[in-house]
């Protein structure tokens, strides 16, 4: 009686414990979701503060403007042409230097990735390829390899305006932001005199003339490969390809938004004649028919005459994708 008992206890206290796992795993799941929810909201708003700039902003108050102006009951400006081409154009090139900037990203990454791992390699032959074992020469090198990778970053981050790109140009202002390439050189210069000055005791070789290995020659190839990748992502940093293109690509979107004014504007332009019969303007397409009603429709609904909500819409939609395309 008394086990049974028991059994009974211990199976009520298995069965709260599982309940207690089953609201924790709700608990967590819920957490889970909101934490999910958070991201979402969070990448919508890293989207919209990308495409929402201070340019895109004040060129869509332009192309409402410009939709407003050439509107029915203002200058009532219209165009016979077919301006999807016009305004398809306006996206192509765009499209050709956003491929164009995402391939020089890529390849800048794969240079940066290139560095760090030569200075992480070449500092570790100085720590591990210590023939005397001291950590004399690993010491010795640890201050300019922490100047190297500052210098690096800071030249990498600024823009080329700030940039010292010669001893000659370098004022000799001590501040924090401003860099150049040739001290980048300077720490590459000092860490391979320290190399050389180690080498036969740390690199080449021991007391009793015992050949270590080739660490030297690598430690060499190391510094080569890290001069050569800086050089190629410092000219991706500071140059830019395809200029032409994109200053055409800059003057056409800026145009293009007032340009279109009309075509956005022809959209609310859907007008339907009700009642009278047909005259020769009307067969020819060239105006209502004598003895008509004129009664402007847009999507069935009659216009203000001062442009629709379709023309305004589209023209914002256009003027904030082709400034997020070309930033």
């Amino acid at each position: 009686m008394s086990s049974q008992l028991l059994r009974g206890i211990s199976d009520a206290k298995n069965r709260i414990a599982e309940q207690a796992k089953l609201r924790q795993l709700k608990i967590l799941e819920q957490t889970e979701n909101v934490s999910e929810y958070i991201k979402i909201i969070s990448l919508l708003y890293r989207g919209l503060a990308f495409v929402v700039s201070i340019e895109s902003l004040f060129m869509s108050l332009i192309t409402i403007l410009g939709i407003f102006m050439v509107s029915r009951k203002v200058f009532n400006v219209t165009f016979t042409v077919e301006f999807a081409i016009f305004s398809a154009g306006c996206i192509f090139p765009m499209t050709f230097n956003v491929g164009a900037s995402f391939k020089r990203k890529e390849k800048a990454l794969e240079l940066l990735a290139t560095i760090k791992s030569n200075l992480i390699s070449l500092f570790l032959m100085f720590v591990h390829f210590d023939v005397e074992g001291k950590g004399e020469a690993s010491r010795d090198v640890l201050p300019n390899f922490r100047n190297l990778v500052r210098n690096i970053e800071v030249c990498l981050r600024n823009s080329k305006e700030v940039q010292y790109t010669t001893p000659v140009n370098f004022d000799g202002e001590v501040s924090g932001d401003r860099s150049a390439a040739h001290l980048v050189y300077d720490d590459l210069a000092i860490i391979a005199a320290k190399l050389q000055k180690h080498s036969f005791g740390c690199f080449g070789y021991d007391y009793n003339d015992k050949a270590v290995g080739t660490a030297t020659q690598r430690s060499w190839q190391f510094i080569q490969d890290l001069t050569v990748a800086f050089e190629e992502v410092r000219a991706i940093r500071f140059s830019s390809t395809s200029v032409g293109l994109r200053l055409f690509s800059y003057f056409l979107i800026n145009v293009s938004c007032v340009a279109l004014s009309p075509y956005w504007a022809s959209f609310c332009r859907q007008e339907h004649f009700v009642g009278g019969g047909k005259g020769l303007e009307d067969e020819l397409g060239l105006g209502p028919a004598r003895g008509s009603t004129f009664s402007p429709i847009q999507n069935g609904e009659a216009t203000s005459g001062y442009g629709c909500a379709s023309a305004y819409l589209v023209g914002l939609l256009f003027t904030f994708i082709v400034f997020a395309l070309y930033r």
